[in-house]
């Protein structure tokens, strides 16, 4: 019986346990999407030529850019933060009606769209309108 040397143990010991305690590959689908703040806080309805705060939410620890889309154009990208698993960007609708609102996370796969109504600005992006 031929006995291992020590050093053979070793590295045998170092990738065994290396592959234990190494950290798993993070990402997630996008798991929600929020537009703030809209009339009178979270809403679907945002005025025209306002400016407003795109929230994708992810699990925290996900690697890699979220792309957020106003009816299929991409209108920004971000990182998410990494603990809280949040990429946020600024949005300022240029068009009437009703808006797709998407954001999207590619590896792994994964998107969620809201509906928003876009009307015109009662003149001042901070007045609320009814």
């Amino acid at each position: 019986m031929k006995r291992v040397g020590c050093s053979v143990l070793v590295t045998i010991f170092a990738v065994v346990g290396g592959l234990f305690l190494t950290a798993p590959s993070a990402g997630a689908a996008v798991t929600a999407l929020e537009v703030s703040p809209g009339d009178w806080g979270q809403t679907l309805v945002y005025d025209l030529g306002c400016t407003y705060q795109m929230t994708a939410s992810t699990a925290p620890l996900t690697e890699g850019g979220i792309h957020f889309f106003d009816n299929g154009i991409r209108v920004g990208s971000a990182f998410p933060v990494y603990l809280s698993g949040k990429a946020t960007i600024a949005w300022t609708p240029t068009t009437l009606g009703i808006h797709e609102l998407y954001a999207y996370h590619l590896v792994p796969p994964g998107y969620t769209t809201i509906h928003v109504l876009v009307v015109p600005c009662p003149g001042d992006c901070n007045v609320p309108h009814l």
